[in-house]
């Protein structure tokens, strides 16, 4: 028998939990988070069955949070938890599911984004890299244009940190010209702001101060129209802009 649609008011209050979930995890609210993140969780749950796309994406952000709170180990277990609801049972294991009626390989992807990220605030690079590496094939592979441009931002600031510049910099690249392209994105959004300000940051760390110039200006010109000139985001371009002129004077 085909399982029926959830109701649309409980559904729609499990998305609301998981947007509270997000914006309190912003705003670093971190108890809070988790709570908004496990009341999604047992709606999901209960709507959906454990091995379903939205609540493999509930598990990653519940992860997510607590790798930010708590010991390595235990964001980790999180993290193996939630790919275990997607069919993963290690953490480098590709999606096992035969179900094609969900996107187990994109949730897979999105968790491998966040456990590199959870690599590299442990000093963790080579590993952190590796799963970035996983993610972007994946959402590659499977056209997810806007997605892939940001694990390739991520990927770029981790190279960056490491002392590998060249390959930080066709990264980054990489990620600009995704985020133009793509649909979802595009040249004027805020997330293309912040990819050409990390460009501005790459090119001043290999001494191309002009053309880092250039990039922090592109980020300032979304960034001044859409968020005005007070903003700290906008800001901080300026100030990344000032930075590398002065080294060019």
């Amino acid at each position: 028998m085909a399982r029926l649609q959830p109701p649309d008011r409980e559904d729609h209050i499990a998305q609301c939990y998981f947007e509270l979930g997000l914006a309190c995890r912003r705003r670093r609210k971190f108890a809070e988070a988790i709570q908004h993140c496990e009341d999604s969780l047992d709606l999901q749950e209960s709507l959906y069955g454990l091995s379903n796309p939205s609540t493999a994406k509930c598990h990653i952000l519940l992860a997510s949070i607590v790798g930010e709170i708590e010991s390595y180990g235990v964001a980790m277990a999180c993290f193996k938890r939630a790919l275990a609801v997607i069919g993963v049972d290690s953490i480098g294991e590709d999606s096992s599911s035969e179900d094609e009626d969900t996107d187990h390989d994109t949730i897979a992807a999105l968790a491998w984004n966040n456990i590199a990220l959870l690599e590299k605030n442990h000093g963790m690079y080579g590993q952190a890299l590796y799963y970035y590496k996983k993610s972007i094939q994946v959402y590659e592979r499977e056209g997810c244009v806007a997605e892939a441009a940001i694990v390739y931002s991520n990927a770029s600031l981790l190279l960056l940190k490491t002392g590998d510049h060249e390959k930080a910099l066709q990264f980054i690249q990489k990620a600009i010209t995704l985020k133009v392209e793509s649909k979802e994105i595009g040249p004027l959004h805020l997330s293309t702001a912040i990819t050409h300000n990390n460009h501005g940051l790459v090119l001043y760390e290999m001494e191309r101060y002009e053309e880092a110039l250039s990039s922090h200006g592109y980020a300032i010109e979304i960034r001044d129209k859409i968020l005005g000139k007070s903003d700290k985001s906008t800001a901080q371009s300026y100030h990344d802009s000032a930075r590398a002129l002065k080294q060019m004077n």
